[in-house]
């Protein structure tokens, strides 16, 4: 996948979300952030039944992940392992990580 941060965060990954917006707690807000590719970083606000997305940084969020925008596409696809993007520090997760299982089974199809 070609990395295009409207594209993909703006309009792809709201849409793979949305499908199964109660897979992350109501409330929730998970700010993803692309450090390769210029200001690129967006934000979703989880409701019951509706997933927003917002570009730019949070206020305050429960989880925060940070993709190169290789490791990003994977995670689109479901292809990603995360122990040796972690292990690499190619994909850095902070805040309440438990929000990550619900994060990948919202995408999952």
């Amino acid at each position: 996948m070609s990395m295009n941060c409207d594209e993909t965060l703006g309009t792809l990954l709201p849409a793979l979300l949305r499908r199964r917006p109660g897979a992350v707690r109501s409330g929730a807000v998970v700010q993803v952030i692309v450090p390769d590719a210029r200001e690129c970083r967006w934000f979703y606000e989880f409701h019951e039944d509706d997933v927003v997305a917002t570009r730019g940084v949070s206020t305050s969020s429960d989880l925060t992940l940070s993709f190169v925008s290789e490791d990003l596409a994977r995670f689109l696809d479901d292809t990603i392992d995360f122990d040796h993007a972690l292990a690499t520090k190619r994909v850095k997760v902070m805040g309440d990580a438990s929000l990550l299982l619900a994060l990948a089974a919202a995408v999952r199809q």
